[in-house]
């Protein structure tokens, strides 16, 4: 299985040179183009590590370190920029509303969303295992060490200490000075020192300029297996897997362990997410629907292989692909099996008639969604960098030598939204499963 996989990995690493699909092509398919791009790469050596769709961007990284933000509507290029050393690209991209980040070894950079300006970089205290996961106010990351960092954005601290130092500078009440309209000046140097938001003790100033530069380390969390996955986020917790099978959430806030769940095998692929609602798929070929919050098993699914693509999640389905075993449509609430492709391999989009997926040899699919039967196919096997949609309706081709097109249905002509979790948490299919004691220790940073 391992010698496979390799196998399959090294298929996204040719350089190809395909022909955008041909409009009779894509009339057979009952699909348009609606738009193409190029992505500048540094030849044969360079390619697209990793194709990114969230919503009205598309984030492209090539293997060289550049970053290149896409229009998700035209196609024409927002910003470019190469943070840190060339070719030192390991993990994927992340982002919150202002901002993109990129982790080099074990540098941390940010690029603002809109123009991709850097922010600032900031050194990580080791390699991370993962590509980070990053809110509005923080930013989370697994490192090489077993340990769970958060930091809080150097934005959101000085957005903090500006609010708190505009309180202290309120002064009291005093009353009138006769002959005079003027109030006196110094009031807020007569603070108390430490009267501000408690980020040190040397007081408002001192705080602002010192949280303005470089995020602030908030906690860790030691963990007793190796963390390479993504972690998941909820408004309060987080969601980690472990390479043996261990899951485990802990508070944003804290990083106090909140539960912790073991798996009958080892987690094999990138969790997937909806809402409250993390899905973990594992080496035993099940993919558990579990509560993030509530950490309840909602439902098991058993594919008939081991899973190693992250499960696809949208409004009303899970599209979850085994290791050479087909594609299963499952339903997202119940996880009940709706149907099995033998045929496809890889989830693509999906829209309310059409699910896109690939077979083995890289040939596009158009299956039934209801069925699940192949209704046309197109040869794109030259296309092998796969980039997998559950946001919109919107299907994407990609090769590395920077071709990226993006097909629509012709029913469509505005990206479809497929994707629009609740924030409420999810209700319960069955009953609660009892979780195992946390292993002592877990939650204490290793000694190094």
């Amino acid at each position: 299985m391992l010698a496979a996989t390799a196998t399959a990995q090294d298929t996204r690493r040719v350089y190809s040179q395909p022909a955008v699909p041909s409009r009779d092509d894509l009339d057979r398919l009952n699909l348009k183009l609606a738009w193409r791009a190029y992505v500048p790469t540094d030849g044969r050596r360079d390619g697209l590590f990793s194709v990114q769709v969230i919503g009205d961007q598309v984030l492209v990284q090539g293997r060289s370190g550049i970053i290149t933000v896409l229009d998700a509507t035209d196609g024409s290029t927002v910003w470019r920029a190469q943070p840190g050393h060339p070719y030192n690209v390991y993990h994927g991209l992340t982002y919150n509303s202002r901002s993109v980040f990129a982790v080099r070894g074990a540098m941390f950079y940010a690029l603002d969303r809109k123009t991709g300006k850097q922010l600032w970089e900031f050194s990580l205290p080791h390699g991370a295992s993962a590509a980070p996961l990053a809110d509005d106010e923080r930013f989370y990351v697994c490192l090489l060490t077993r340990e769970l960092y958060c930091y809080e954005l150097p934005e959101f601290s000085a957005a903090k200490a500006k609010a708190t130092q505009s309180e202290e500078e309120v002064p009291p009440a005093k009353p009138a000075v006769e002959g005079s309209g003027k109030s006196e000046k110094g009031t807020a140097a007569d603070s108390e020192p430490g009267a501000s938001s408690g980020y040190g003790a040397a007081g408002s100033t001192a705080a602002k300029s010192d949280v303005s530069t470089e995020p602030r380390h908030l906690w860790t969390y030691g963990a007793e297996t190796r963390l390479e996955r993504v972690p998941l986020g909820t408004g309060d917790y987080l969601a980690v897997s472990g390479v043996d099978g261990i899951y485990f959430a802990t508070s944003k806030f804290t990083g106090k362990l909140q539960y912790r769940l073991r798996a009958e095998a080892a987690v094999t692929a990138p969790l997937g997410q909806y809402g409250n609602t993390a899905y973990m798929a594992s080496q035993d070929f099940n993919v558990y629907a579990v509560d993030i919050e509530g950490g309840q098993i909602l439902w098991r699914f058993t594919a008939s292989g081991p899973i190693l693509q992250k499960p696809e999640v949208n409004d009303d389905d899970v599209y979850v692909a085994p290791f050479h075993a087909g594609l299963y449509r499952v339903h997202r609430a119940t996880g009940r099996q709706v149907w099995h492709n033998k045929n496809a391999n890889r989830f693509l989009a999906a829209n309310k008639k059409f699910v896109y997926g690939t077979d083995r040899t890289g040939r596009l699919l158009v299956l039934d969604r209801g069925r699940g039967n192949v209704l046309a196919s197109y040869d794109a096997r030259d296309y092998v960098v796969p980039v997998a949609n559950e946001l919109t309706d919107r299907v994407f081709l990609a090769s590395n030598d920077g071709l990226i097109v993006c097909l629509r249905d012709r029913a469509y002509p505005k990206p479809l939204l497929m994707k629009n979790p609740p924030k409420l948490k999810p209700e319960t299919s069955e009953t609660p499963v009892t979780l195992p004691p946390a292993k002592k220790g877990a939650g204490k940073a290793p000694a190094r």
